[in-house]
């Protein structure tokens, strides 16, 4: 019986061993899963937390660029009233500019005549040219007897020169406003004063006449109140002018312009107390603020105390070259 006993004892004893030894794998290989599982869930728990925080931070940034767009979308609905306005707005300013054009061709095109007109009658007309365009001016007169012919801006009238028989004059006159007159100087004139004129966007085609009307060659005895001549800057272009002026006693000489409403400025004094000037000057077209024309005006230096002051001018452009 006591060897039976012992063997019992003997087997459950390795029985035992095993089944410590077994589960002493199991819990090791159980260890090192859970060590394994843990280090991995540590690890998902870090990028949990990391994404959380990337979730918040862009949660914000989305609420921050709602907000932005909500406040663009009621800028860009403000924008779209204010731009449909502005287009009603446009529409209407067209249609009354599109009216005053035509007003315009009426009150530009005019014709005027007088019979037997005594000396010092007078027919004169106004030119209009609105600011944006330059325009082609064909200004007819007839004459039976000796007329001054003058032209400028209202307030800077210039006078030409003198005729005694039909004449034909062409300017491109820059954006301003103009007045052809005609004076007659003797009794028994039929006079007749027209003007045609046609807005232009380009006047590439009449540059010849700008050259023209800017180009002055005379000697003449100055009037103690002086002379003036007109230079023409079309808008768009500068105008770029040699200047020689040569007198046999002092003069003066400046350059003058003309504003929209009309005042003068005495642009540039040239010569003080001189014989001669020469000289190149460049002259730029005006904003609808400011000057619309030009002038030189040569005066004798002892003003109403100099006689028989003679004056030689030469004015000539050198350069006519579109801006832009």
């Amino acid at each position: 019986m006591p060897s039976e006993v012992n063997l019992t004892v003997i087997i459950v004893a390795l029985a035992l061993a095993i089944i410590i030894a077994v589960l002493g794998i199991l819990y090791g290989i159980t260890s090192i899963k859970l060590a394994n599982l843990t280090g991995k869930y540590n690890e998902l728990k870090t990028k949990y937390t990391s994404l959380k925080t990337n979730y918040t931070t862009l949660q914000g940034n989305y609420n921050n660029l709602e907000s932005q767009y909500n406040d663009l979308q009621n800028q860009y609905t403000t924008l779209q009233n204010q731009y449909n306005q502005l287009r009603i707005n446009y529409t209407n300013l067209l249609n009354n500019y599109k009216q005053l054009l035509n007003g315009i061709g009426a009150y530009d095109n005019t014709t005027a005549s007088k019979i037997n007109a005594g000396t010092y009658y007078a027919i004169s007309s106004y030119i209009f040219v609105p600011y944006g365009y330059n325009a082609l001016a064909i200004i007819n007169v007839s004459c039976t007897n000796i007329t001054n012919i003058q032209f400028g801006p209202p307030s800077s009238m210039v006078r030409l020169f003198n005729i005694t028989g039909p004449i034909t004059l062409k300017f491109i006159l820059p954006p301003g406003i103009y007045t052809p007159f005609i004076w007659s100087m003797g009794d028994n004139n039929n006079m007749t004063l027209s003007t045609t004129v046609i807005l232009l966007r380009n006047i590439t085609k009449y540059i010849d006449i700008v050259e023209k009307e800017d180009t002055y060659t005379f000697t003449t005895t100055l009037p103690y109140w002086g002379k003036s001549v007109l230079i023409m800057v079309p808008y768009g272009y500068n105008v770029t002018l040699s200047i020689s002026i040569v007198s046999n006693k002092p003069i003066n000489a400046w350059v003058w312009s003309v504003s929209y409403n009309g005042s003068v400025y005495w642009y540039r004094d040239i010569a003080s107390d001189t014989t001669s000037y020469s000289g190149v000057m460049t002259f730029t077209p005006g904003s609808p603020q400011s000057t619309f024309i030009y002038g030189i005006y040569i005066e004798p230096y002892y003003w109403q105390q100099e006689q028989n002051v003679t004056v030689s001018v030469a004015i000539r452009p050198i350069a006519i070259t579109p801006i832009g």
